[in-house]
């Protein structure tokens, strides 16, 4: 039997994984790749040049989950699959799609 400290540990240990999002991967156009894990209020992004937090955008009834910050716009959901995302950045003027 585990000691009650070891066992309460490990229990939130387990609960914390849980309740983890998982991470989606994206390729995109010039060798651009990152992952990604969407949560209700925010979108973790990570790649080459680090990693960005976004906060949720007010959801539209077409079902695209929106996530921003200063510099950057992400729509996930796009396409027939629903399997691409927009990035639109603001020093950008054109958008950069993602699968």
């Amino acid at each position: 039997m585990l000691p009650a400290p070891l066992a309460a540990a490990l229990l939130l240990g387990g609960c914390a994984s849980l309740l983890d999002a998982p991470r989606l991967a994206y390729w995109c156009p010039s060798d651009l790749s990152f992952e990604v894990r969407l949560y209700e209020d925010m979108a973790l992004l990570e790649g080459l040049r680090g990693h960005v937090v976004l906060e949720r955008s007010p959801a539209d009834q077409d079902g695209v989950l929106r996530y921003a910050d200063p510099t950057v716009r992400a729509e996930f959901g796009l396409g027939v699959d629903q399997r691409l995302v927009r990035l639109n950045y603001t020093g950008i003027p054109e958008s950069v799609y993602c699968e």
